[in-house]
């Protein structure tokens, strides 16, 4: 009987706090990855005298959390500079686990498979098992978030304070008469919008529509992507058709329109540092085809380094000719010699029966 999957989700993060009773330290820290695949982590160790400054793991999302981890971090290392090298201690031995344990993705997918199943205290035991040879006595407290791609790329987007400034944006009034979508984020994976060009395709998620028709028709046609229980339009794919580059006060943004069906097309604002997902990039080969090269061994002298060859190939036969010569001249020599001696032992015999 195959086991229910409770579950389901295209990315994860976990946030751990262990407090080390035995080393009067704190860790505090975050794996983000993508289901059964690669991850990424961060962690810090605290000397367990700042533990009532360390940001709160329950109830605290994800991009909330990651950065009040690292702002809480600079404040204290000034006063607590040991923060630093014991920090790089600690990341040095779970690359090291990592590595015994046969990798992050492994990692990854075994984690992976115990949230689609819940299976909590599993857990808490693989979160344990990385620290164990770090220290012995320990509580580990931890909390997960799962996402779907979609529901990240929305929680990305409404939390970055990207807003280009609007006098740099070409026909303004004629964007806020088209549908909006957010491109589909990869945040381990991804590139920047920067490699995608014109003519390919890009993973949306539609964010609104200007009005019912326009709404009716796109969903009429990609009726494949709508949501059989809740009705709305799931992730899509759409070819870009234009790319303008703006600049903000504090960051760099593409200006993307993307075609749709008919004569409608959508348009974002993506900030450049965003991680798009990738999965059209690979499907497409944009260099043109190689030419298959003539592997035949070819007939005659080399054209190729030719009178190189060649010299060493007068080399290469005098040396072989003098070896020759030399070995000939030798079984001479021995056979010359070994003649005399048998000559000269010869006479001798013979003077001596006289």
């Amino acid at each position: 009987m195959a086991e229910e999957i409770i579950n389901e989700f295209d990315l994860f993060a976990v946030h751990i706090k262990i407090n080390c009773i035995s080393l009067d330290e704190v860790i505090v820290g975050y794996f983000f990855g993508k289901k059964n695949e690669n991850l990424e982590y961060t962690f810090f160790n605290f000397p367990a005298s700042v533990r009532q400054r360390l940001p709160d793991i329950n109830n605290n999302p994800h991009l909330n959390f990651k950065e009040e981890l690292n702002e809480i971090s600079n404040k204290l290392i000034p006063d607590h500079p040991e923060i630093v090298e014991r920090s790089a201690k600690l990341m040095d031995y779970i690359n090291i686990q990592f590595r015994k344990i046969g990798g992050l993705e492994r990692f990854s997918k075994k984690v992976s498979y115990l949230f689609e199943l819940d299976e909590k205290d599993e857990i808490s035991m693989e979160l344990l098992g990385l620290f164990d040879n770090w220290v012995e006595k320990k509580e580990l407290q931890y909390t997960a978030e799962l996402f779907s791609a979609e529901d990240y790329t929305k929680q990305v987007m409404e939390s970055a304070e990207f807003y280009p400034e609007m006098e740099n944006i070409t026909n303004y009034l004629d964007l806020t008469k088209m549908i909006e979508f957010y491109p589909l984020i990869d945040p381990i994976q991804g590139i920047s919008i920067d490699a995608f060009e014109v003519g390919m395709s890009l993973r949306i998620t539609i964010l609104s529509f200007p009005d019912e028709e326009t709404e009716k028709l796109i969903k009429d046609h990609y009726q494949d992507h709508i949501d059989p229980k809740e009705g709305y339009l799931k992730t899509i794919e759409a070819d870009i058709v234009s790319k303008e580059l703006l600049s903000g006060k504090n960051d760099t943004y593409v200006l993307v329109k993307v075609h749709l069906c008919e004569d409608i097309y959508a348009y974002s604002i993506i900030l450049k540092s965003l991680k798009l997902n990738r999965n059209q990039i690979l499907k497409r080969n944009l260099l043109p085809p190689i030419q298959e090269e003539d592997e035949s061994i070819p007939s005659g002298e080399e054209k190729i380094f030719t009178g190189r060859i060649k010299k060493e190939t007068k080399v290469f036969s005098t040396l072989k000719e003098k070896a020759k010569f030399k070995i000939t001249d030798l079984i001479l020599v021995l056979i010359i010699v070994g003649g005399s001696i048998a000559l000269t032992a010869l006479l001798i015999d013979l003077i001596s029966k006289r």
